[in-house]
């Protein structure tokens, strides 16, 4: 039978470089297996420290608007979408999930971003 070297044996388990905290197979004296001494950190997503681009761009179009009568730009793109053969929820559902192109295209995919992240959406915030 073939002399094992211990020392550099995987699945031996003592610590041979003094790098982990004593452990013990046995279970405390309350049948617990007790806590490690350095849990692992509380992971917290981070939330963003400065507004979306898209909002921005919103609240600058919103204040070069404002006491403007909106109707006349909401009718002129109302007719245009009447000329390309849509209306409104058409329109939404092809901005929101779309095929594949509406996928793919910059524009599209940026306008869907600045209405899934406006303050405007209900709901949102």
């Amino acid at each position: 039978m073939a002399d094992i070297n211990w020392e550099h044996d995987l699945f031996q388990d003592r610590d041979y470089d003094g790098n982990e905290p004593d452990s013990s197979d046995e279970d405390s004296e309350d049948g617990k297996i007790p806590a490690p001494p350095n849990p692992l950190p509380e992971i917290v997503d981070e939330e963003p420290t400065s507004p979306a681009i898209q909002i921005e761009h919103t609240a600058q179009l919103r204040k070069n608007l404002e006491g403007q009568d909106l109707s006349a730009k909401v009718a002129y793109v109302l007719c245009v979408m009447d000329s390309v053969g849509i209306n409104l929820p058409i329109f939404l559902d092809a901005l929101s999930w779309g095929d594949k192109g509406c996928i793919l295209d910059g524009k599209i995919r940026y306008e869907r971003t600045a209405l899934m992240t406006s303050v405007e959406l209900p709901g949102k915030f």
